[in-house]
């Protein structure tokens, strides 16, 4: 019994011991910012939205001429009010693939004559009812800037220089004239323009080679600023799908535009694969750059273009056909458009502007149907970015412990997975993934409002099942006061909302605790949390 009873003793020592190990180990990180420490400044163009005629985006999406649900011009009011609260600042039109096809003049007659036609750059049937006029009117509505793509594909260069003097032209020019005879005698004066839409792809018409791309391009640039000087310009690459086709356009374009637009689709069925993959969008916008350097050395240049991340979201479960791109987002999506955010914001200073694809259903942050509508998971951190992100980026270190994600090289969903969205093990498959190492479990993005004297702290916790205990210390301005905030998160990360349930996953306030310049917090697992600091 003595024997028995020492041995009880030690398993009772060993579990004691092991018990305290676990909270010793517990996971933890360190958080140093530095708000004097100005690393980028984030221009209000990141926070922009694309549309386009393609599956249910506009035609009932944020437009039904017919539904209760809608004004008298067609607009949807569910869905003018859910995306005024992202307060967007630019609103991109009319593709995207569709604009390879689009006739801008088809889509400024008379209502009653506008056509339905095929539209070869998207394959479907597609109404030219919301056409140029009602585009201006919705973004007066959003308060946005307008942005248009020139058709590339199917078009010319005059053909675009045309509508650009429908829109922005004073003059007495024959479109200049059109317009008046439509009704709206003065100029909208849109300031940015698309020199055509992923050109080198053979999924829309008139894919071309980046040679051919750049005398197109230098061509209508040309037209488009005989017509208006003032006009900002946004040419095409690619990132990592074809160097050669970017570095041939842009040593002859790098001069000519203001922006390089850039398209990158992330995100897969494996958690941490998902999560970690706004690395892929990283690596692309420093290749990009890297283009853009090196053809701008080569013409001396001392101003250099940014980037424009003009189409970007998460996208893997479906194709364009047969189920139309209607991705149902869940909790680990959200997590995924959260870092893309802090991707963008961390690098403010290279690139310039950036629209999420797309509004309504197709890609959206928002889905309807007849009856009404909902807010998908990745609505969120495009709202936290709207209500809470300043200006200024500011330096921040993070240490924590580190994952590594799989992801494919070029588009997101081109991997072949089985049923449980585990990648198929094949040579095709091991050849297009490539491996992203050392990616912190806590991702961590700082901006300050100088305005309103706050520091604003985004976190993802992108461990699936660990709480993070994070040191902060803050450096540079003396903190005081209570932190505020929002937190983001589910019981899993396949949550989701839907029409049946709508907030199963919505942000919720964090308790109000006291800060100084170094606290303590815990980040909950599988979570985005955003706090508000106070600055003295």
């Amino acid at each position: 019994m003595q024997q028995a009873g020492r041995v009880d003793d030690k398993i009772l020592f060993w579990l004691i011991n092991v018990t305290h190990l676990r909270k010793i180990t517990r996971m933890q990180a360190t958080v140093r910012v530095q708000t004097d420490r100005v690393v980028a400044r984030a221009p209000d163009l990141l926070r922009g939205l694309f549309m386009e005629h393609v599956h249910r985006c506009i035609d009932d999406g944020i437009y039904e001429e017919d539904s209760p649900l809608s004004d008298e011009r067609g607009f949807r009011i569910d869905v003018l009010d859910h995306l005024r609260e992202l307060r967007p600042s630019l609103l991109r039109y009319p593709g995207g693939n569709f604009a390879c096809d689009y006739d801008w003049r088809q889509g400024v007659l008379p209502k009653e004559q506008r056509p339905r036609r095929f539209n070869y750059g998207t394959q479907e049937i597609a109404s030219y009812r919301f056409g140029t006029h009602e585009f201006f009117e919705y973004c007066r509505e959003l308060g946005a800037e307008p942005m248009l793509t020139i058709n590339a594909g199917t078009g010319t260069p005059s053909m675009g220089a045309d509508w650009v003097e429908y829109c922005n032209s004073a003059g007495d020019g024959e479109f200049a004239r059109l317009r008046r005879a439509n009704g709206f005698d003065e100029p909208w004066h849109v300031p940015y323009w698309f020199l055509g839409n992923e050109i080198y792809g053979d999924w829309v018409p008139g894919t071309m080679t980046g040679e051919a791309y750049a005398r197109f391009a230098v061509e209508a640039a040309k037209l488009i600023k005989w017509v208006d000087p003032d006009v900002k310009l946004i040419g095409i690459a690619t990132g990592t799908y074809l160097p050669d086709w970017d570095r041939a356009s842009l040593e002859s374009t790098v001069d000519i535009v203001d922006y390089v637009s850039l398209h990158m689709y992330v995100g897969r069925h494996n958690y941490y694969d998902c999560v970690g993959s706004p690395a892929v969008i990283e690596q692309g916008i420093r290749l990009v750059r890297g283009a853009i350097e090196a053809a701008a050395n080569k013409k001396n240049l001392q101003q250099l273009p940014l980037i424009s991340l003009d189409e970007y979201n998460v996208w893997y479960r479906t194709r364009h056909v047969p189920d139309a791109a209607e991705e149902r987002y869940n909790l680990q999506d959200a997590l995924t458009v959260a870092g893309i955010q802090h991707v963008l914001f961390r690098n403010a200073q290279t690139v310039g502007m950036a629209c999420l694809a797309l509004v309504c259903n197709t890609l959206g942050p928002i889905m309807t149907n007849a009856d009404g509508s909902f807010r998908q998971t990745i609505y969120w951190p495009l709202k936290f970015v709207a209500d809470y992100f300043g200006r200024d980026v500011v330096d921040c270190f993070v240490r924590c412990p580190t994952f590594t994600c799989r992801h494919p090289k070029t588009f997101a969903g081109i991997v072949e997975v089985d049923a449980a969205g585990q990648d198929i093990d094949n040579q095709a498959t091991r050849e297009l993934m490539a491996e992203f190492p050392d990616l912190p479990y806590l991702d961590v993005c700082t901006t300050v409002d100088q305005a309103a004297r706050k520091l604003i702290l985004s976190v993802i916790n992108r461990h699936e099942t660990e709480t993070m205990e994070t040191s902060v210390q803050i450096i540079g301005d003396r903190v005081l006061g209570t932190a505020t905030g929002h937190l983001l998160t589910a019981p899993s990360v396949k949550t989701e909302n839907s029409f049946e349930n709508p907030d199963a996953v919505v942000p919720v306030p964090v308790q109000e605790f006291s800060v100084a310049n170094d606290f303590t917090y815990s980040f909950p697992a599988h979570s985005h949390t955003v706090l508000s600091v106070a600055l003295q």
